[in-house]
C-alpha cells in the first residue's frame, strides 16, 4: 500500500530511505538494511520474525532521536522482504554526508566534518567554477529509473521534481509551469480538461481531480509513446514489489498485474472521526485469457475509524483486481 498521506499541514518534499526487512527464523530477530548508508542516519530494527501464515500489521518506522530511525513491529517467516520508507530531515545536509564519505572511500581527503549542517554561504560564487577546475560529473539515471523511484512505492513527492523539470525544459523556471506542459500532453492524448485536474505533481492536493475514464484512457494511450513501456514495467506488481508486494501473494493473479495505487486521507478535528477522501488503484493486467487490459479502481468518501479500515481497502481494491484478471 502506499504511503497514507494525512492533511494535516504542506509537506516539504524530502529524500527517502529505503529500509528492507526480511524475516528469518521464527523467534529471532529479522534482518533489517537500509539504503544509502551514511553517518548522518542510523536505522534500528526491532522487527520479531512470526510463524507462517500469521496476520500482522504494518511494519511501524519512526524516528525516534535525531539521526536515528527505528523499524518495529513482526514479519511472518513465510513472507517476502518488506519494503519501508522512511523520510529524512534535512536532504541537503544528508548529501553532504553522503557526498564526503564517498570522496573518502574514493581517497580524497575533505578536512569537513562528514556530519552536520549543509553550510551553502561557504560555496564559492558559480563564477568561479570552470571545466578546467571540474573533479568529477554525475550523470542522472535515465527517466525509466526515475520513473520506478516514483511508482514502485509511491513515492510521489519525487513526481513535483518532474513537474519542475518540465516547466525547465520549457524555459520557465516557476515549477508550477510544468502544469502546463502537463496538462498539454494530456491534451495530446485525447483527455480533455473538463475531466482531468492536476492541481501540482503529486497528487496532494485536495482539487485535484481525475476519473477512472480518463485514466484508463491515457494508459492505453501513452503505450503508444516512446517511454509508453517504462510506465508499466515502473509499476508495483500484485504479490511481487513495491506497495503491492504484500497485496495478493500466493493467488494466481500475482505476478500479472502492473499497478500504481494512491491514497488520500484525512482525520477531523480531535480525530474523532476520519475519512477516505481516495483510494485508488490503475495499471495494466496480463489476463488470465491471455488478453491485455487497462484498468481503474476508485474508491471516495469511506469512513475512517481507525489505519486498519485504510488497509482493508487497500486489500479489497487489490482483490478486486486479482478477480478481474481471472474473470476475464
Amino acid at each position: 500500500m502506499s504511503p497514507l498521506s494525512f492533511i494535516t499541514r504542506t509537506q516539504a518534499a524530502k529524500q527517502p530511505l529505503d529500509i528492507q526487512t526480511t524475516p528469518t527464523s521464527p523467534g529471532e530477530p529479522a534482518k533489517v538494511v537500509w539504503r544509502p548508508q551514511t553517518e548522518a542516519v542510523t536505522v534500528e530494527g526491532a522487527v520479531a520474525t512470526i510463524a507462517a501464515g500469521t496476520e500482522t500489521e504494518p511494519l511501524v518506522v519512526e524516528t525516534i532521536r535525531p539521526g536515528v530511525v527505528q523499524v518495529t513491529g513482526e514479519i511472518p517467516v513465510d513472507s517476502a522482504p518488506t519494503l519501508s520508507i522512511a523520510q529524512v530531515p534535512d536532504p541537503a545536509a544528508f548529501a553532504r554526508t553522503a557526498f564526503i564519505e564517498a570522496l573518502g572511500r574514493a581517497g580524497v581527503t575533505v578536512a569537513a566534518d562528514a556530519t552536520g549542517p549543509n553550510p551553502t554561504d561557504a560555496l564559492p560564487q558559480p563564477s568561479l567554477y570552470s571545466t578546467e577546475r571540474k573533479l568529477a560529473e554525475h550523470v542522472s539515471p535515465p527517466l525509466s529509473e526515475y520513473i520506478k523511484v516514483i511508482l514502485k512505492v509511491s513515492y510521489n513527492r519525487s513526481a513535483d521534481l518532474m513537474l519542475c523539470l518540465a516547466a525547465a525544459k520549457a524555459g520557465n523556471r516557476d515549477c508550477t509551469a510544468g502544469i502546463g506542459q502537463e496538462l498539454a500532453l494530456l491534451g495530446r492524448l485525447g483527455i480533455g480538461e473538463s475531466g482531468t485536474y492536476p492541481f501540482d505533481g503529486a497528487g496532494s492536493v485536495d482539487q485535484g481531480k481525475t476519473s477512472p475514464a480518463d485514466e484508463v484512457a491515457m494508459l492505453t494511450r501513452i503505450m503508444k509513446e516512446p517511454w509508453g513501456e517504462h510506465i508499466r514495467k515502473g509499476m508495483a506488481v500484485l504479490g511481487v514489489d513495491g506497495t503491492q508486494a504484500t497485496n495478493g501473494v500466493g493467488t494466481p493473479a500475482a505476478g500479472h498485474i502492473s499497478i500504481k495505487d494512491g491514497s488520500r486521507a484525512t482525520f477531523g478535528p480531535g480525530e474523532y472521526q476520519g475519512i477516505i477522501l481516495a483510494k485508488t488503484q490503475v495499471g495494466y493486467i496480463d489476463a488470465k485469457s491471455g488478453r491485455q487490459l487497462v484498468y481503474g479502481i476508485f474508491l471516495n468518501n469511506a469512513p475512517l475509524a481507525e489505519i486498519a479500515d485504510f488497509m482493508a481497502a487497500d486489500h479489497d481494491i487489490a482483490a478486486i483486481a486479482a478477480a478481474i484478471q481471472q474473470a476475464y
